[in-house]
């Protein structure tokens, strides 16, 4: 083989790092169609990987929700509920399961002060209350000038990482093509995650999870066919068999 298997790794890095790039920036911008567009991405991706197809029946169950089975207003808010924007400006929205995360830590915070106190009428007094404590330690630090702490993470500098990683490009030349190049932990890797979809097989496993859904909306994977066992097998054997019984489905 002439494949340059090193460049092929080059270009999905790439190729994965954009994408992450616009996922984030998709959750930070609260956009409702870009947030569709990642989840039809998501499921090509899932699907590409033997271990990956529970989330790609999870993907294709959102997409079918928003698309055919909720009415107009339940999608409206199933996509663009998906992030809150609780600090104010173009940009700053989060997703929901993240704020929820913040509520939990500031919660814990103020039960392990009950100590010994923690019964359950003091749990619920603390927690009701949390908010209401939120706003007057903020107009403390207000008036005594204390600057609030960021609510993002504090990032290093990686100035000296990025002048090694810019050293070590120039002397590979990732893409140049060179025959036979490859990495010693990825010998064969091919140039994009989408090599490996079936995209014959990709039509059949939706015609069969499509009607499911439509029998029973919130069926999983191994109610339908035996996904559970379809990910743990490597050599994709119950695919094949699914695939020949459906040769003739365009």
């Amino acid at each position: 083989s002439c494949s340059d298997y090193v460049k092929n790794y080059a270009r999905q890095i790439l190729q994965m790092g954009l994408f992450l790039m616009q996922l984030n920036d998709t959750e930070r911008e609260g956009d409702g169609s870009c947030i569709i567009m990642n989840w039809k991405m998501l499921l090509l991706y899932f699907r590409s990987r033997k271990k990956g197809q529970k989330y790609a029946f999870e993907s294709m169950r959102f997409i079918s929700h928003i698309k055919a089975l909720y009415t107009e207003k339940m999608a409206h808010c199933a996509i663009h509920g998906r992030v809150v924007n609780y600090l104010g400006g173009d940009g700053q929205n989060v997703a929901n399961d993240r704020k929820q995360e913040h509520f939990v830590k500031k919660n814990k915070k103020l039960i392990n002060a009950l100590e010994a106190q923690k019964t359950l009428t003091a749990v619920n007094r603390a927690t009701g209350a949390s908010h209401g404590i939120d706003d007057i330690v903020s107009n403390l630090e207000k008036q005594t000038n204390i600057h609030k702490q960021s609510s993002k993470h504090t990032v290093a500098s990686a100035e000296e990482d990025e002048r090694t990683m810019i050293k070590v490009l120039r002397e590979l030349k990732p893409f140049k093509s060179v025959p036979n190049r490859k990495h010693s932990n990825f010998p064969n890797i091919s140039k994009s995650p989408f090599d490996e979809l079936d995209v014959m097989l990709l039509k059949t496993w939706l015609k069969k999870h499509k009607t499911s859904l439509a029998k029973k909306r919130t069926s999983a994977p191994e109610e339908n066919g035996g996904e559970r066992e379809e990910d743990d097998d490597d050599n994709g054997s119950d695919e094949d068999d699914l695939f020949n019984k459906n040769r003739g489905f365009e």
